[in-house]
């Protein structure tokens, strides 16, 4: 939920949620009445922030609205959250908050108990409830266009990491398959990563090379024996009989 909490707000839930217009659907319960809110469904537990920055105007747990808040802003808008199954920590009457403060969590609380966990939302200018819808769907727009901005973000973070500026230009000359290797791209600096796997080859390959060069010594000083042992033998040949 990170990375949700970076692009929420004023979008009131961080993370995945779906919503419909309900806006004055017939309600039966806990008496006839019709909708005042918007019903926004997502994971229990999913954070909810702050649509704008305010003050916490009521934080109660009502037998229909159960674990709800509502926060007030400068220009008197009222932004009621019920069925919460937490208040965070620290919300509490007269506490200011700003956009994308986490204020609570989705739920199933009052009336709510046993359906699919949602956030109902009111928006009350005045303290008259108006359609959330379209606050809403200007707001995920908002959110739409900060996540955009994020992943841009992460990929020029992850290509500065990939090309870094002090090594200059001349890497890029280099085959691709080369670049695989730490020591081109990082100067002696390997990654952690290889020195393992590095201390494994150099320890398998140094006995061997080793062996090699005794086995090839070998073979010379072999050589060199057979050749003195060759010349003892001619130059006995070539002297005088004793007589």
């Amino acid at each position: 939920m990170t990375s949700f909490l970076r692009v929420a707000g004023p979008f009131p839930v961080a993370g995945p949620a779906w919503w419909t217009n309900d806006w004055h659907v017939r309600r039966c319960e806990p008496y006839p009445h019709l909708h005042a809110g918007l019903d926004i469904f997502a994971d229990a537990g999913t954070p909810v922030v702050a649509t704008a920055d305010g003050r916490v105007s009521q934080n109660t747990n009502h037998a229909i609205a159960g674990l709800s808040v509502e926060i007030v802003d400068e220009h008197g808008m009222q932004y009621f959250y019920a069925h919460l199954s937490r208040i965070a920590q620290g919300v509490s009457v007269g506490a200011r908050v700003e956009v994308g403060d986490v204020l609570g969590f989705v739920g199933d609380t009052g009336n709510a108990r046993g359906g699919l966990p949602h956030l109902h939302l009111e928006i009350q200018p005045g303290g008259v409830p108006v359609p959330p819808k379209p606050y809403v769907d200007r707001w995920l727009v908002i959110a739409e266009r900060r996540a955009r901005r994020l992943v841009r973000e992460g990929a020029r973070m992850n290509a500065s990491w990939r090309t870094p500026r002090d090594e200059g230009t001349a890497f890029r000359t280099i085959p691709a398959p080369l670049l695989a290797w730490p020591s081109l791209r990082l100067g002696s600096a390997w990654h952690r990563s290889i020195r393992p796997m590095t201390a494994a080859v150099l320890g398998a390959a140094i006995p061997v090379g080793v062996g090699l060069v005794w086995r090839a010594g070998r073979r010379r000083r072999l050589a060199w024996r057979q050749l003195a042992g060759a010349v003892r033998i001619s130059a006995g040949r070539g002297e005088p009989a004793a007589g």
